[in-house]
């Protein structure tokens, strides 16, 4: 017989090429990425007991696959679907979980966890444009003359005689009036409503 010294981990001990609570000693609770999902017939378990068929999962860059039981089928299957197609490529963490009843023994159980997805950024609301003011009965122009000449179209549309425009305009000083279409558009309302009752 020959000894030598040991300095791996107890799941080296452990000849298996399924994945035990053992191999996570000191990993806490790893984030793996699924690389396949297998089915398994006459499979020798430890002790020399035989399963005629199992299913199992494999990691991308873990040398041993896991044995899939009820638990952690039902965990998979309710985050990713029925279809195991859809489970490669997904992200899980394994755990130790105590206490897991297995051949009428407590023992610690390998579990699987979905971690919970990215949290996703909210769509901007684009806020809605507010209401353009409304616009008086006729716009004001940047020059008094054309606010000028539209001003007396608005009277001559209004059944004002062109003539008595023009005498109206001359009277009331035309350089003031400008002043007032420049600056004050109430003014020019004001202006406009004279224009009404000396046309009357």
């Amino acid at each position: 017989m020959q000894s030598e010294p040991f300095t791996g981990t107890t799941a080296q001990m452990k000849k298996s090429p399924w994945l035990a609570s053992e191999d996570l000693a000191g990993l806490s609770s790893p984030e793996l990425v699924i690389d396949g999902v297998y089915r398994n017939t006459d499979v020798e378990m430890e002790g020399g007991r035989k399963e005629k068929e199992l299913f199992s999962i494999a990691f991308k860059g873990a040398s041993k696959q896991m044995i899939l039981n009820a638990t952690n089928r039902r965990a998979l299957s309710t985050s990713f679907g029925a279809d195991t197609r859809q489970w490669i490529g997904k992200r899980v963490k394994l755990y130790v979980q105590d206490n897991v009843k297995m051949g009428g023994k407590l023992v610690c159980g390998l579990r699987i966890a979905v971690p919970p997805p990215a949290a996703r950024v909210p769509k901007t609301v684009k806020a809605k444009p507010e209401p353009e003011p409304a616009k008086t009965e006729f716009a004001l122009d940047a020059t008094p003359e054309t606010s000028l000449e539209r001003l007396k179209r608005k009277l001559i549309e209004d059944n004002v005689p062109a003539a008595k425009v023009e005498s109206f305009l001359e009277k009331e000083s035309l350089p003031s009036l400008d002043v007032l279409l420049e600056n004050e558009a109430e003014a020019v309302l004001a202006g406009y409503q004279s224009l009404l009752q000396y046309a009357k």
